[in-house]
């Protein structure tokens, strides 16, 4: 159908020259053929967009029956020489405009809303009210505002809309499409001065206006009212759109379409003047009146006469295509050519948007991120001596290699990586068929400790421009219900991308040992991985590997080439502490405390890259030559005693305030901004958090304001699980208990409903309520004993404002639309409890009476029995299908398919199966 109207409605360049030229011979002025022009609002593209294409009749075929894409010559209604118009009606009214074709003049055709108003009875045109008719731009501002004010109401959650059955409704669409047909017929009114006088399409206008105001939350078929809305602004755009271009059209009057748009536009007043009438009702009827009035039989009326009389709108344009064929011939292939492009270009975009959002989906991880701070931290001239050794140089030549490098803590492994992922990057933009890939995992983020995350990260830096079949049907199988495929899922689909790669790959991963070495998504699981790529993809694959000597790595890869680096960067710590000393703070010195400063840096048999910049950081504080030399006297000698002396000397009042963000930071499950830590301790000035800890102890993106522990050996210091020791010092199990106890004390803070933007104004908020489980998790049955929190967290799922704030803030992150949704509407209590297996909550809800059984209002399987058997918590499912007394065939069925069980919870699942 668009590229048959393509070819029916537009004219080539010659052709629009041609006639231009007969009509200066004729002697039009500009301003007459300027109301001869078709007019199309160039700004408002509706055509293009997908609601427009939904909409019954097609507006995308009507753009082009607009010629919108023309400029203001290539819009003129040329068609050749034309007979006067048959059509029998009213003479031209002063200001109206005829179309002068060879020697004639063709008058204005008939107002065709006008000769339908002629047609309705008495009591219809006097509830349209024509005796003094609203303008049409006055009735379209109306519908503009309206809509938007509407919408509004709706995104600050003051209104809620969804379908009857409870499915989703798109209100933002619904708004856009009336704001669109409204702005498209408002620019073509603007610029007719005829268009309509008698005020009939205001009248029909007016009760999208209407429509609109009825909607609240106390009415019902609100989504029908909407739809009504949408649907009446579409028509009338639409037919504004055809009656206008019809009637500048130099054709033959065709009496079958006029009598289709009269028909039409009779149907429309009829349907306008019933809201009318009830809106005209006593205040008690006129609500309920006025909702039949738009969605009932009037407007099923309405779409029906719309739907008969569409052929003869078709038929219209098939006579069109007829005339002048020979000539508009060149121009028909014109118009096709440049349609089928334009249809290219919205299918490459769309593709595009496709593939951008499946990639988005396959990892959103900064990967590139340490590589960048990495980079920054490197000192000039250090490095180079690794690029230029034979071992280096033989595994980047030849695929099917690993090299494993290693070094003690602090030595400079990850600067290192980063010069070597540069001279790869610049090695792979040398020939295009190389790719390569790499990943840092960092004791910082535990987001990149996964093997599964970097398992995406990788495959998404090596995914080809066209993407596999593959991918495509795995985010099809699992975007739209929000399911995980397995990592092997994710592995196999790497391989098939590496297979059909034409070049060779390099894989670099920075810092194995951070990884950690239990778990199955840990070490084990890494170290698995990476022999396989490389078995599986002899021929082409190169793999890099940097890590301190574990006992479990070195036994997987020392088999494989390895390098020590700690002769190589003992060099490079020489001239990093050289042009330190020589520039910046410390060359303000004399020559003779420059050169003891080098020889009491340098007298180091094990020199580390970490340990020397604490050093330099700690010489620059010194503000006299008295402290310069004190601080080089009492040098540290290891990284742990520099740690210790950085934090013996906080002043009192500051140390439990130091020791409680460096918890957080030890522990937290992603990484934190300056302003969410600063909240932890309630401190007013985010910047304070650095000048407590020090920068020997923390560090701060410049990019985002992340801050972290400084490196993994200042980690390694604080966290001691010997029940004595320093102050300064804390057990895993402290540190998570501490956070949960924080995390749980700042929901239940939340006693009034929050909104979107309030939540958003508290990060401590927002983290707490994504990850206060993730810590209580960690104690494992250890939190049961800690009464004051386990009461704690009874609270969270007994105190209905706590539990509101605390869903809406947990899933805003993936449902913008969350914070639209009820009490009701969201997951229950128990269902959330059971979800987490916190089987002591649990026990507490059903005994307050709580349904295993509830589902939310518009949930589909969220009931707590199905939550309990999907997380495998098998205790927890126990409990509550003792509660039950019959459960749905369709639930059993469901549970069996879903339940998770691990090979020592075979005695527990055999008494579930008994229970069922």
């Amino acid at each position: 159908m668009f590229l048959r109207l393509c070819a029916k409605l537009n004219f080539s360049k010659r052709d629009r020259r041609g006639r231009e030229k007969d009509e200066e011979q004729l002697g039009l002025s500009p301003s007459t053929k300027n109301h001869d022009r078709v007019v199309a609002n160039d700004d408002v593209d509706v055509s293009s967009t997908p609601e427009a294409e939904a909409l019954s009749p097609p507006r995308a075929d009507l753009w082009e029956v607009t010629g919108e894409r023309s400029d203001e010559k290539d819009r003129m209604a040329l068609h050749g020489r034309e007979k006067r118009d048959e059509l029998s009606g009213p003479p031209p009214r002063t200001g109206d405009v005829c179309v002068v074709a060879s020697d004639d003049v063709t008058p204005q055709r008939a107002n065709l809303w006008e000769v339908a108003g002629g047609k309705l009875d008495e009591n219809d045109r006097k509830a349209l009210g024509l005796e003094r008719p609203l303008l049409i731009t006055d009735a379209i501002e109306g519908v503009i505002k309206s809509t938007e004010e509407k919408y509004r109401e709706y995104q600050e959650g003051g209104l809620k809309i969804r379908k009857r059955d409870g499915g989703h409704i798109n209100v933002r669409d619904s708004a856009k499409n009336i704001i669109l047909h409204a702005l498209q017929a408002q620019d073509l009114v603007t610029k007719l001065v005829s268009f309509d006088p008698t005020g009939h399409a205001s009248s029909a206008w007016s009760v999208v206006s209407i429509g609109l105001s009825i909607i609240k939350n106390d009415i019902e078929r609100r989504d029908e009212i909407l739809h009504a809305a949408e649907y009446l602004a579409g028509i009338l755009s639409y037919y504004a759109i055809v009656d206008n271009h019809y009637r500048e059209r130099k054709v033959e009057s065709d009496r079958e379409l006029e009598d289709a748009l009269i028909e039409v536009y009779i149907a429309v007043l009829q349907y306008a003047a019933e809201v009318k009438k009830a809106e005209q009702e006593s205040n008690a009827a006129r609500i309920l009146k006025s909702v039949t009035a738009l969605v009932q039989q009037p407007f099923k009326e309405l779409k029906g006469t719309v739907e008969k009389k569409e052929q003869a709108v078709q038929k219209w344009a098939n006579v069109t295509e007829a005339l002048d064929h020979r000539r508009q011939a060149e121009s028909m292939l014109d118009g096709i050519d440049e349609a089928v492009e334009r249809l290219k270009i919205i299918q490459s975009h769309t593709r595009s948007l496709q593939d951008r959002e499946i990639l988005n989906w396959l990892s959103m991880a900064s990967y590139s991120d340490p590589q960048n701070n990495a980079r920054g931290h490197r000192a000039s001239d250090t490095g180079n001596w690794f690029l230029n050794l034979p071992e280096y140089k033989e595994w980047k030549i030849t695929p099917g290699k690993i090299c494993w490098l290693y070094g003690a803590v602090g030595c400079g492994k990850s600067v290192l990586c980063s010069t070597i992922i540069q001279d790869i990057e610049e090695f792979c933009n040398s020939d295009p068929s190389r790719k390569f890939a790499y990943w840092y995992f960092q004791f910082s983020n535990d987001e990149t400790q996964k093997v599964y995350n970097m398992i995406r990260s990788i495959l998404r830096q090596l995914m080809p421009r066209t993407l596999p079949s593959s991918i495509i049907n795995l985010w099809e199988e699992h975007s739209s219900r929000g399911s995980k495929p397995q990592q092997q899922k994710f592995a196999d689909i790497l391989d098939v991308v590496l297979e059909s790669s034409q070049g060779e790959v390099f894989l670099i991963l920075d810092a194995l040992d951070e990884c950690p070495a239990t778990g199955d998504d840990g070490r084990s699981s890494l170290l698995q991985f990476i022999e396989e790529m490389l078995e599986k993809h002899q021929s082409k694959m190169h793999i890099l590997a940097t890590s301190r000597p574990e006992p479990d790595i070195r036994s997987r890869l020392e088999r494989y080439q390895s390098v020590d680096l700690e002769i190589g960067l003992g060099q490079d710590v020489e001239t990093f502490v050289r042009a330190q000393v020589a520039h910046g703070r410390l060359r303000e010195w004399g020559e003779s405390v420059r050169k003891r400063t080098l020889e009491r840096l340098l007298d180091i048999p094990e020199r580390r890259f970490r340990w020397a910049d604490l050093q330099i950081k700690r010489l620059q504080e010194s503000k006299t030559e008295a402290a310069f030399h004190k601080a080089l006297d009492t040098i540290p000698a290891t990284l742990e005693d520099t740690y210790k002396d950085a934090l013996e000397r906080l002043s009192p009042e500051d140390r439990e305030v130091a020791r409680t963000i460096l918890i957080w930071l030890s522990f937290s499950a992603v990484p934190l901004d300056l302003k969410t830590v600063a909240a932890v301790v309630s401190f007013r000035f985010p910047a304070d958090v650095v000048t407590t800890c020090t920068t020997s102890l923390v560090t701060v993106s410049m990019s985002d304001d992340t801050v972290r522990l400084a490196h993994f050996s200042v980690k390694e210091f604080l966290v001691h699980n010997e029940v004595e020791g320093h102050w300064y010092q804390f057990s895993v199990t402290y540190g998570h208990e501490a956070i949960a106890n924080r995390a749980v004390d700042c929901l239940l803070e939340a006693t009034e409903v929050l909104t979107k933007t309030t939540a958003a104004q508290q990060p401590l908020l927002i983290y707490t309520a994504r990850y206060w489980h993730h810590h209580l998790a960690q104690l494992g049955n250890l939190h049961t004993s800690c009464i004051n929190l386990q009461e704690k967290v009874d609270r969270l799922f007994t105190e209905r404002n706590v539990y509101f704030n605390w869903m809406r803030s947990y899933y805003s992150k993936w449902l913008n639309e969350i914070w639209h949704q009820s009490f009701e509407e969201l997951q229950s209590p128990l269902s959330s409890a059971s979800e987490r297996g916190l089987k002591s909550t649990v026990e507490l809800l059903l005994a307050k009476g709580a349904d295993p059984m509830r589902s939310s209002l518009y949930g589909q399987g969220d009931n707590a029995l199905l939550k309990a058997a999907k997380k495998g918590h098998l205790e927890v499912l126990q409990l509550l299908l003792n509660r039950v007394d019959e459960i749905p065939r369709s639930v059993t069925k469901h549970m069996l398919m879903i339940i998770r069980a691990t090979e020592s919870d075979k005695e527990k699942l055999t008494m579930i199966l008994d229970l069922l």
